[in-house]
């Protein structure tokens, strides 16, 4: 059964005529929706959505909160701003007005202390995994401690959680991730394991720049630009799993099955030999033993859809693509919790650790003197009206 997908969008301010809806539904066996989108249903230019840089973090030497390598870093329900930074390890709390209030714990082994820093907002609580000591820890907004309990080890990404207040917390397979795929531990903010949700292994044979440091050990890193599969955990419980091979993603409640398929149309685009020398050397400048084995040939030339989904406070989904590509910006796609392709943004910013709030994104990146800030943009929709003031943080 094939059928057009029926959209209620308000156009009020946004020109005479009302987007045309170019998504269409298949019902594919088991109940399965699937939506295809030959163009783009909402916007027809990258500049629908402007972003309005509000205010920005970055005390200065020596003051209380100095940013470090920013690692990670989350969003309270109140608009607090938790970072996790590096050099030392710590977590910094600034208010949602740039003021800052305090680090959460501290760089340690004992109670409410961490060696490596991932955060997850979850159940109006800031919960820290820390894969090094194998324990996850649960804070108040305050950066008060309630309770910690033993995790997983050996696996640094980013995380998340669900509108049921669950963590997720990444688990090892009990063999090759190709092969066997990835998990994902379910905690209540309690620490009791809800259940463990397994994503489908990816039929890529990736390809590795290996080399052994010292005897008995190896080194494998990822040649960039390969096609893969990736998962996020999705708001409303399950994963959001994106194949950029094909540019197709899916919504499973429980890592394995789907009860959404979309995708949009596209053709694998060439990545420029500058872009492909730059990304070389990005891994290869600081690291000799790797810079002996890492070649351009390489590389592939041409690009996977997409590196990167994340959900906004509307539970719209941005999917940053690989190509093109700027030097002050990053393009995404963004669609709605339904599948619909809306269009393509081009945001001001290259860095991907970001937080969304209603209305707003919050980066995480560096200045032009390369050194790190906290930016805070306002998001406007074109005839919104809305014109934000500039302010800075923590003034």
């Amino acid at each position: 059964m094939k059928r057009l997908l029926l959209l209620t969008m308000l156009t009020a301010g946004c020109g005479p005529t009302a987007p045309t809806v170019h998504a269409v539904i298949d019902t594919l066996p088991g109940g399965i929706l699937r939506v295809r989108n030959p163009a783009p249903s909402g916007w027809s230019d990258t500049n629908r959505i402007t972003f309005t840089e509000i205010g920005r973090i970055q005390p200065g030497d020596g003051e209380p909160g100095e940013l470090g390598d920013i690692r990670d870093m989350v969003v309270g329900d109140d608009g607090s701003i938790y970072v996790a930074v590096e050099g030392p390890t710590r977590i910094d709390h600034f208010a949602a007005d740039g003021r800052y209030l305090g680090p959460v714990g501290r760089q340690g082994s004992g109670p409410g202390e961490y060696q490596a820093t991932m955060l997850i907002w979850a159940a109006g609580n800031l919960i820290v995994h820390d894969p090094q000591t194998q324990r996850t820890t649960v804070f108040d907004p305050a950066g008060t401690l309630v309770r910690s309990w033993p995790s997983t080890c050996c696996i640094w990404r980013t995380l998340g959680s669900d509108s049921l207040g669950r963590a997720y917390v990444p688990v090892m397979p009990d063999g090759p991730m190709e092969e066997k795929g990835m998990g994902w531990i379910r905690y209540a903010v309690d620490g009791t394991v809800v259940d463990t949700i397994w994503r489908r292994p990816h039929l890529f044979k990736g390809r590795y720049w290996e080399f052994s440091p010292r005897p008995g050990s190896m080194n494998r890193w990822y040649i960039p630009y390969q096609p893969s599969l990736q998962d996020t955990p999705w708001i409303g419980g399950g994963l959001l799993i994106g194949d950029n091979a094909t540019y197709s993603l899916t919504l499973s409640p429980r890592g394995t099955d789907s009860t959404l398929v979309f995708g949009r149309a596209w053709t694998p685009e060439p990545v420029p030999e500058a872009i492909r020398k730059e990304r070389l050397a990005s891994y290869t400048e600081r690291n000799e033993a790797l810079k002996a084995v890492a070649k351009l040939e390489d590389i592939p030339e041409t690009a996977p859809a997409f590196s990167d989904m994340l959900i906004d406070a509307e539970h719209r989904i941005w999917v940053q693509l690989t190509v093109p590509r700027d030097t002050v910006g990053t393009y995404w796609d963004v669609f709605t919790p339904n599948g619909v392709w809306l269009g393509t943004v081009h945001a001001p910013f290259r860095q991907n650790i970001l937080a969304f709030r209603p209305g707003e994104v919050i980066v995480a990146t560096t200045d032009d003197e390369d050194l790190p800030v906290i930016i805070r943009y306002r998001m406007v929709e074109a005839g919104s009206g809305d014109t934000p003031a500039t302010t800075k943080l923590g003034s």
